[in-house]
C-alpha cells in the first residue's frame, strides 16, 4: 500500500511539473507585447479636428516602416474618400501599396480585396474585423463567442483560438507609449516590434463601460487586452449549459439517499461538498464557472434547516413546562404601548405633530455631476435613473432609432433631449410632435409639410417637422396613437429616407434620428393589428424604458424639493411629510407631483402657513397619513410579518394588506431590528425577539437580513464618528428614514458604539 501510495505521488509530482513548464513556455512565446500609438482628442484638435487628413496617417506610416516596425496595425477603418483632400487620399492609397507590413480595419472582408477611399481596393488578407464581430459584454466580461473571426486580437495570440472565451474586464485604462504627432515626427523607437495605431477620442470611438470601476474602455485596449490575457493563460474557457446541468445533477445525487433518511443530514453536507469542489476544480482549470454555481446549495440547506427545525420543535415539546416558566419571568422586550383613549382634540393636536416637529428649511438635494446635459433630471444617486442615463450616454453615441417606453409623466422628452445633447448631432435642431394630438390628416401634413393649395386654407407652403429636423433629430411622442394608413407611410421615409409634401411631387431626402416614445405596450397593439410589425422593428433599435416614480421612492424627496425651492424657498417641511409623500403611488409620476407641489405651495399661502400639511396637496386617490404616534402602526406591521412568516415577498404582501408603500414596511422592519439589537448583540436573541411564537419555515433568509441591517448600521455610525459628528448629526444625517418610535434605540446604539470607540482610542 505504500508502494502504491510512493508510484502516486510521484505521478502527481511529474504531472505539476508538467503543468508548470508548459506555463513557462506559454509566458515565454507570448514575447513582447504591441508597441501603442494613440490619436487621442488632444491629438485631433492639434492636426485640424476629426476626420483627420489623411496625409497624416501616411507620413506615420512611412516613419514607423522606416523605424523598423515588424507588422502595422491600424484600428481605424477607411470606407470613404475624402472629398475635401484628394490628393491625401492619393498619398495615403500610394503609401498603403508600398508598405507591405501594414493592415487595416474593415467592416467586412471578402475573399481576395475589400473596397477603401471610396473605390480602391485592399488586399483581405491585411485586414481584420472590428472588436464587435468577435466580442460580446456580459457584465464584467468579454465573451469571445466568433473564435474564428479574424480581428486585431487573433494576430496578437500564440495559437489558434478554438474554444469560446471569457476575459474579466481591465481594472485601469492602456497608457499608450506614444502618439500619433510622435509617429508624425519619427520620434518612437519600434526597431523589430509590432505598432497598433489606435483611435481613443470620445463622440469618435466605440466604448465599453464597466460598471464595477465605472471606467470606459475603447474597443481597441480591449482587443489588445484580450490578446494579452489570452497569452499568459487568463483566459476563461465558456461550457455549454448542458454540461453545468449534468454537474448539477451529480452534487445533488447525495440527496436523493439523504430523502430516505429525515432525521439525518450528512448527505446533504456530502451534497454541498461536491458542489463546493467541483466550484473549486473549475476555478483550477480555468473554466468560467456562473455566478449561481453555489445557490444550488440553497436546496441541501433548506433540507438542513428543515431537520434542524424539527428536532428543535422536538426539544420544545419535551420542555413546555420549563420554557413557559422562563418566558413568564423574561423581561419583554417590544415597547409597552398605551391604550388609553383619547379625545378628538388631542387626536388632531398629535396628528399635527407629525408634520411641525423638525421642521427645516428646504434646500434642494445636489445632483450627481456626471453628465452637465441631465441638469434636468432630479434622481438620488442610488436612483436606477443613473445606470439608465449611462446606458443612454452609450446609445447617444451610435447614430440608431431609439424608443422610450413608460408610463406618462415620466419624462420621456427629457431622456430623448439627453440623448440629443450626448449625440454627434446636437448642434442641430431637436424636434418634438406629439403623435396622439392630431388626427391622420392633420399629422401627416405636420411631419412631411404642404404644398400651397393641397386642401382648402394652405394658401402658402408650409416645411414640415422631418425638414426642420434635417441633420438632428425627430421626437415622435404616442408613437402608438397613430393609425395604421398613416404608419405605412412613416415606414416609408424611415427606409428610404426620402417623402414629398402633402400634395406635391418632388421628392425630399433628409437625415434625420428618430426617438420614438409611447405608454402603450407596442406588442399588445401588434397583436391586435393596430400597430405594423415591420415599424416597430424599425423603431426599436434600442428600447429604454424609464420606470414609474411609485418604484423609484428615493427621487420623491429629491423631484420635491427642487419644485419646492423654485416656488417657494422660504415654506418649510418636516421628516413626517416627505415619509407621508413617499408613500403616495403618484399615478400620473412626476408630472402629477409637480401639479400637487403647486398646489400644496398655494393652499399654504391662502393660510398663510410657512409650513405644508398633507392636505394642501389635495391628492384625491392619497393614502391616509399615521394618525397615532406610530407605535400602533409599529405593531401591525410587526405582527403581519410574523403572519407571513418573513418570506422573500413577505414586505410586499404587508404593504399590499395594509395600503402602505414597501419601502414604509421596510423602514419599520429595520426599526424593529435595531430596537432588539439595542436589548441583545445575540443575532440569535434578535431573530427569537422578532419572530415571537411565530415559527418560521425557513431562518436563513431573515437572519442575513438582520445581519446585513446591522453591519450596515455599524459602519453608518462608525462613519459618522470618523468625520467627528453629534450623536443628534448622526441620526439626522445618516438615518433619515428611521421611524421616529425607533429613535432612542438608535441614540443609545450610537452611544455604545462611541463609548467603545473612545476607549479603543484611548488604549
Amino acid at each position: 500500500m505504500h508502494q502504491s501510495f510512493r508510484r502516486a505521488s510521484a505521478a502527481w509530482q511529474k504531472f505539476w511539473l508538467l503543468i508548470c513548464a508548459f506555463n513557462l513556455a506559454t509566458l515565454l512565446y507570448a514575447g513582447e507585447p504591441p508597441i501603442t500609438v494613440v490619436i487621442d482628442e488632444a491629438e485631433c484638435a492639434a492636426l485640424g479636428g476629426w476626420p483627420l487628413d489623411r496625409k497624416w496617417y501616411a507620413i506615420a506610416l512611412q516613419n514607423l516602416a522606416r523605424g523598423g516596425a515588424t507588422r502595422i496595425f491600424v484600428d481605424i477603418a477607411f470606407p470613404n474618400s475624402d472629398f475635401a483632400h484628394p490628393e491625401s487620399d492619393e498619398f495615403f492609397f500610394q503609401t498603403l501599396q508600398s508598405l507591405s507590413q501594414v493592415f487595416l480595419l474593415a467592416r467586412a472582408l471578402s475573399e481576395d480585396s475589400i473596397t477603401i477611399l471610396g473605390e480602391r481596393t485592399f488586399p483581405a488578407a491585411r485586414a481584420f474585423l472590428p472588436f464587435s464581430e468577435a466580442f460580446e459584454v456580459k457584465g464584467e466580461k468579454l465573451l469571445l463567442k466568433n473564435f474564428a473571426a479574424r480581428t486585431l486580437t487573433t494576430f496578437f495570440c500564440t495559437a489558434p483560438i478554438e474554444h469560446a472565451l471569457a476575459i474579466r474586464l481591465p481594472s485601469e485604462k492602456l497608457v499608450p507609449q506614444y502618439t500619433l504627432r510622435d509617429a508624425i515626427q519619427g520620434n518612437l523607437q519600434c526597431q523589430n516590434r509590432d505598432v497598433v495605431l489606435y483611435l481613443d477620442c470620445p463622440g469618435v470611438s466605440s466604448y465599453i463601460l464597466s460598471e464595477a470601476t465605472g471606467q470606459a474602455f475603447s474597443t481597441s485596449e480591449l482587443s489588445l487586452w484580450a490578446a494579452q490575457q489570452i497569452a499568459r493563460g487568463e483566459a476563461l474557457y465558456v461550457w455549454e449549459g448542458w454540461k453545468w446541468l449534468l454537474l448539477l445533477l451529480l452534487t445533488l445525487l447525495p440527496l436523493l439517499y439523504y430523502a430516505r433518511k429525515a432525521l439525518s443530514y450528512d448527505w446533504a453536507f456530502l451534497s454541498i461538498g461536491l458542489n463546493v469542489v467541483i466550484y473549486a476544480a473549475m476555478k483550477l482549470l480555468k473554466v468560467d464557472v456562473p455566478e449561481t454555481w453555489l445557490f444550488a446549495n440553497l436546496l441541501p440547506l433548506l433540507l438542513i434547516g428543515a431537520v434542524v427545525f424539527v428536532q428543535y420543535r422536538q426539544a420544545v415539546i419535551r420542555s413546555v413546562v420549563k420554557k413557559a416558566a422562563e418566558k413568564a419571568k423574561a423581561p419583554t422586550f417590544a415597547p409597552t404601548f398605551s391604550t388609553t383613549r383619547i379625545d378628538a382634540e388631542t387626536e388632531s393636536l398629535r396628528y399635527k405633530l407629525q408634520f411641525y416637529e423638525r421642521l427645516s428649511r428646504n434646500t434642494p438635494i445636489a445632483q450627481p455631476d456626471t453628465f452637465p446635459e441631465a441638469q434636468d433630471f432630479y434622481f438620488a444617486p442610488n436612483s436606477p435613473l443613473a445606470a439608465l442615463l449611462v446606458k443612454a450616454d452609450q446609445v447617444a453615441q451610435r447614430d440608431i432609432p431609439v424608443l422610450i417606453l413608460g408610463e406618462s409623466g415620466v419624462g420621456k422628452e427629457k431622456l430623448a433631449r439627453f440623448i440629443h445633447q450626448r449625440s454627434a448631432r446636437k448642434h442641430k435642431p431637436f424636434v418634438a410632435i406629439n403623435c396622439g394630438s392630431f388626427n391622420e390628416n392633420l399629422i401627416e401634413s405636420e411631419l412631411f409639410g404642404y404644398e400651397a393649395g393641397a386642401f382648402t386654407g394652405a394658401t402658402k407652403s408650409k416645411v414640415g417637422r422631418f425638414e426642420q429636423a434635417d441633420g438632428g433629430t425627430l421626437f415622435l411622442d404616442e408613437i402608438g396613437e397613430t393609425s395604421l394608413a398613416f404608419q405605412v407611410k412613416l415606414l416609408r421615409v424611415l427606409q428610404e429616407g426620402t417623402f414629398e409634401r402633402v400634395g406635391g411631387t418632388k421628392t425630399l431626402r433628409v437625415s434625420v434620428r428618430i426617438i420614438a416614445a409611447t405608454h402603450q405596450s407596442l406588442e399588445t397593439l401588434i397583436r391586435e393589428k393596430r400597430f405594423r410589425e415591420d415599424l416597430f422593428y424599425r423603431l426599436n433599435g434600442v428600447s429604454l424604458t424609464l420606470p414609474p416614480l411609485r418604484e423609484r421612492p428615493m427621487d420623491i424627496e429629491v423631484l420635491f424639493r427642487s419644485f419646492l425651492h423654485a416656488l417657494n424657498p422660504n415654506l418649510q417641511i418636516s421628516d413626517a411629510l416627505l415619509e407621508w409623500l413617499k408613500a403616495q403611488p403618484w399615478r400620473g409620476n412626476v408630472r402629477e407631483l409637480k401639479a400637487a407641489t403647486e398646489r400644496a405651495v398655494l393652499n399654504a399661502t391662502l393660510h398663510q402657513r410657512q409650513f405644508l400639511l398633507p392636505e394642501d396637496f389635495e391628492l384625491h386617490d392619497a393614502l391616509p397619513a399615521a394618525r397615532q404616534d406610530g407605535k400602533d402602526l409599529a405593531e401591525k406591521i410587526l405582527e403581519a410579518l410574523r403572519r407571513h412568516e418573513f418570506k422573500h415577498r413577505a414586505i410586499s404582501a404587508v404593504a399590499s394588506d395594509l395600503s402602505l408603500h414597501r419601502a414604509t414596511v421596510t423602514e419599520y422592519l429595520r426599526g424593529w431590528i435595531l430596537h432588539f439589537y439595542n436589548q441583545s448583540e445575540d443575532p440569535e436573541e434578535i431573530l427569537r425577539q422578532l419572530c415571537g411564537s411565530a415559527p418560521l419555515r425557513d431562518a436563513s433568509h431573515l437572519r442575513e437580513r438582520i445581519k446585513t441591517y446591522i453591519d450596515g448600521v455599524i459602519a453608518k455610525i462608525q462613519a459618522g464618528l470618523a468625520a467627528n459628528e453629534s450623536d443628534e448629526a448622526i441620526r439626522s444625517l445618516r438615518f433619515k428614514n428611521l421611524p421616529s418610535l425607533f429613535e432612542p434605540d438608535l441614540i443609545n446604539v450610537i452611544r455604545k458604539i462611541r463609548d467603545a470607540h473612545i476607549a479603543t482610542t484611548q488604549k
